[in-house]
């Protein structure tokens, strides 16, 4: 499935052949260990016996290396935790939420936590019960309502107590209007990102 060895993976390269291997996810090392052979069912078709002459033929000139693999995303970029969140994540003007999240001096575990909120994949009664893990969403505190992200934050009787005692009470049941809830007076609206994922 790589890209290593012709400009496209083999598995493009050579698609009948790769329809006849009984391991389609092999390592290259036990490719070239145990012969390509071995992972090939024992009668292929003639276009497959064609493409496995052309891919002895390139596998001829090939020397593995001792060194350490190299990885590159799409675009030609050197693999890195920040170049694969950038490439998968949404474009930053459809996605307004992301730069409040990310841009907060919270510490990573309240950003991480924060982006599953948001992005509705936290293991909430409701996400776990569509697995079919649990069988009933119900919220294990108040026992009236599913337990989805909404309820655990602002709808359960218990979030609406720690909402008060703080001070203020969000203005809809909509976690992306979090942002826009109005604030006490002493609280500077550049921290409020950084209380409200503290809060949350």
């Amino acid at each position: 499935m790589d890209t290593w060895l012709t400009p496209k993976p083999l598995a493009t390269t050579f698609p009948d052949l790769f329809s006849h291997s009984i391991l389609q996810l092999v390592k290259v090392a036990n490719i070239l260990r145990f012969g390509i052979e071995a992972n090939l069912r024992n009668r292929l078709s003639l276009t497959a016996e064609r493409e496995l002459a052309s891919l002895l033929a390139v596998l001829q000139d090939f020397t593995p290396s001792t060194e350490e693999d190299q990885r590159f995303l799409l675009q030609g970029h050197d693999f890195s935790t920040k170049q694969a969140y950038g490439t998968f994540m949404t474009k930053p003007d459809t996605d307004l939420i992301a730069p409040l999240i990310w841009g907060t001096k919270a510490p990573r575990k309240i950003k991480i936590f924060a982006w599953l909120l948001f992005k509705d994949r936290l293991n909430t009664g409701v996400n776990l019960a569509q697995k079919h893990i649990i069988s009933s969403n119900l919220c294990p505190r108040c026992a009236t309502s599913p337990e989805d992200s909404t309820h655990i934050f602002i709808t359960c009787p218990l979030a609406n107590r720690i909402w008060q005692r703080v001070g203020f009470l969000p203005s809809s049941d909509d976690l992306n209007e979090l942002w826009d809830t109005p604030l006490p007076q002493h609280l500077p609206k550049n921290a409020w990102s950084f209380v409200l994922l503290a809060l949350l």
